[in-house]
């Protein structure tokens, strides 16, 4: 009778844990989940990840409103629209003097005959914003003023043949060699040219004047610049060449 009841409460060993039984009774050993320290602290960390990207939308927003509020935009344009009329302004003055600085319809070096034309003239003291080489300072060059939607308003610019000048030069100077860009400002939505009839006494303003065969070499007497604002009220900037009188900067 002892030996059945030994052989009832045995203990037995199972590959899945230690299993005890004791009689009709079988606890089985569980594993157990989080302990309540454990759940706060990571809904802790939680709400100090959260409370941190909500703080950096916050910043990144208030970043943004003072940047509108700044009035960046507005004096972006005016900085643009000054450059223009100083550079036409010293134009202005030199074609009074005599000399042979005037705006003119050109055409990029090499470029077809259905390629655009743009206002070009000379520049003998380079701007600080055109990286001119140091073999090329002290020389004259020729700038081109581009308009293209995609990329906003910028200077084609090279040096000029008559003054660059090398001895050792065995084939004869090519434009294209040394053709750079310089942007002038990607904000612009509209450029136009702005022709007037005194006949008509109206403004004709045109995006592709040199398609025109009536305005064939003709010089606008205005551009016409807009620019990108998020104000659809804000007006177009006025730049007045060198053949027209007076001059208006918005």
């Amino acid at each position: 009778m002892r030996s059945q009841a030994a052989r009832s409460c045995r203990i037995g060993l199972t590959g899945l844990g230690r299993r005890y039984a004791y009689g009709t009774f079988r606890v089985e050993r569980v594993r157990s989940g989080f302990s309540l320290i454990e759940v706060l602290l990571a809904l802790m960390i939680s709400m100090i990840v959260i409370a941190s990207v909500t703080s950096l939308f916050y910043v990144f927003a208030n970043a943004w409103l003072g940047y509108r509020d700044s009035g960046y935009e507005r004096d972006h344009a005016h900085g643009v629209v000054a450059f223009l009329d100083g550079e036409f302004s010293r134009l202005s003055g030199t074609s009074a003097t005599g000399d042979n600085e005037s705006v003119q319809w050109m055409k990029l070096p090499e470029a077809g005959p259905y390629d655009p034309e743009y206002l070009s003239w000379k520049v003998t003291d380079a701007p600080p914003f055109l990286s001119v080489s140091p073999a090329f300072e002290g020389m004259a060059l020729r700038v081109y003023l581009r308009f293209e939607r995609e990329r906003g308003l910028s200077l084609i610019w090279h040096p000029e043949d008559d003054l660059l000048v090398d001895p050792w030069r065995d084939e004869p100077f090519d434009p294209t060699d040394h053709l750079y860009e310089a942007p002038l400002t990607p904000m612009v939505d509209s450029f136009l040219y702005a022709f007037y009839d005194s006949e008509k006494d109206e403004w004709d303003e045109l995006d592709e004047p040199w398609k025109d065969q009536f305005l064939k070499g003709q010089m606008p007497d205005v551009l016409v610049i807009r620019f990108l604002s998020e104000d659809e009220s804000a007006r177009p900037f006025h730049v007045y060449l060198p053949s027209a009188s007076g001059g208006d900067a918005g």
